[in-house]
């Protein structure tokens, strides 16, 4: 069986969506890059990358790691619901979505942290939008990730502004010799 053919992904959290998450392994010449995840149209949508440290939109928890980027492409829940769950821990996420999401999201943010407080005095409902960065981005950005790979942003047609990302590596190839 190829390996670029999904399996399950055996759970071992009940924090996890763990019934439908499945691993990808691609081939060599995309580079050495696992998919872990699970997308189910208005359920949830969730695709972690180990080897980049990454999330692609965090509608339900993948995996225990807590990713260092998080690339959000829309803010209905099925996308973003997890989203505070990934956010106490001592290295805050970058979190990147659409600027006209960027505000929403920090309300919401906000509204959990308050959720979770509630009943104590001394909790402060900003700790945890200062763990995270949220970073607005729009069609045609481009921006740089990690030591040499680009994001490109393009627009994507949804109910809601959405972006789609598109993962490239600039690779130096050397010139043969004469």
């Amino acid at each position: 069986m190829s390996d670029i053919f999904p399996i399950s992904t055996p759970s071992t959290s009940e924090w996890l969506c763990s019934n439908d998450v499945l691993t990808w392994k691609f081939p060599i010449s995309i580079g050495s890059y696992t998919l872990i995840g699970r997308s189910r149209a208005a359920d949830a949508t969730s695709l972690f990358i180990p080897e980049l440290d990454m999330l692609l939109d965090c509608g339900c928890l993948v995996t225990g790691s807590l990713p260092l980027y998080i690339f959000i492409t829309h803010a209905h829940a099925d996308h973003c619901l997890d989203i505070t769950r990934l956010l106490n821990k001592s290295r805050p996420p970058q979190v990147y979505l659409p600027v006209s999401a960027v505000q929403p999201m920090k309300d919401f943010i906000e509204k959990c942290q308050i959720l979770r407080a509630a009943g104590r005095n001394n909790s402060d409902p900003n700790q945890m939008i200062s763990n995270c960065e949220l970073i607005c981005v729009q069609h045609e950005d481009l921006l740089s990730f990690r030591k040499r790979m680009k994001v490109r942003v393009f627009e994507m047609d949804h109910s809601v502004p959405c972006c789609g990302y598109g993962f490239y590596e600039n690779r130096n190839k050397l010139k043969k010799r004469i």
